[in-house]
């Protein structure tokens, strides 16, 4: 994967998943990428961090901070998660010009922009490929231990294809045999074992050297701490209108 691949496999998940809706935007994701080889969602999820490193300007901590109310550390590197979900052209755009993330019309209930799982979708493709090419995951659904055969291996399926999602319906099931499924599955998880591997397939210098020619970055104010109404209304006025209903909790970080 290179990082026209990246874009163009966001691209195929926003024109197949539901509009606004994380967990659908969570789903297909992870469906596609374990579609792919180890090394390759390895790849995307360099290409994710990358483009969520880029991001971080002073501008779009303005953004994010009249978009949800302010922001915090973690609120911010949410906020550029869900940022890179929204594809290339919209980051694009939104590098050069903050204010552009007015032209969209999103949700407001729960905080949509902290798109907190997105960060992690690479990792959590990782986990679940890992997992399935191990002859023992194959197993599991079909051991005679469980209640649930021959559901089981029904039951493994969704347990790992919900592994990315927010909401999973069967995650407070009242049936013993699920819940005992569950943390067996769950237990076989290495969580966050991307990122030691990730290092062994860095991005090449010539690959960042591209992908930063490809950016152009708006001339930020300097970092503040607290953004206060009036630097709001000067950094991103577009924005600071369509949520000024917000401004009397504006923050920072």
């Amino acid at each position: 994967m290179n990082h026209k691949g990246f874009w163009k496999l966001i691209d195929v998940v926003n024109q197949e998943a539901e509009p606004w809706n994380r967990d659908s935007i969570l789903l297909t994701t992870q469906k596609r990428l374990l579609e792919l080889p180890l090394p390759e969602i390895i790849g995307f999820h360099n290409y994710l961090k990358w483009y969520m490193d880029a991001a971080d300007t002073p501008s779009l901590v303005a953004a994010a901070v009249v978009i949800n109310d302010g922001t915090s550390d973690d609120g911010f590197n949410d906020f550029r998660a869900w940022l890179v979900s929204q594809g290339q052209e919209v980051y694009r755009k939104a590098l050069k010009c903050a204010d552009s993330l007015a032209e969209l019309d999103i949700p407001q209930e729960d905080y949509y922009t902290q798109f907190e799982f997105y960060g992690y979708i690479g990792s959590y493709a990782y986990e679940v490929k890992s997992l399935l090419e191990q002859k023992s995951i194959q197993e599991i659904g079909t051991n005679e231990y469980f209640e649930l055969k021959p559901k089981g291996k029904e039951l493994v399926e969704h347990i790992l294809k919900y592994h990315c999602a927010y909401t999973d319906p069967l995650a407070d099931s009242g049936d013993p045999a699920i819940k005992s499924l569950y943390q067996l599955v769950k237990g076989q998880m290495h969580s966050g074992s991307i990122y030691d591997v990730a290092l062994a397939y860095p991005l090449s210098s010539q690959e960042k050297k591209e992908m930063q020619a490809e950016l152009e970055f708006e001339k930020s104010p300097g970092w503040k701490r607290r953004w206060m109404p009036a630097d709001l209304k000067e950094v991103v006025p577009e924005l600071y209108s369509k949520y000024r209903e917000h401004a009397y909790m504006l923050g920072g970080v």
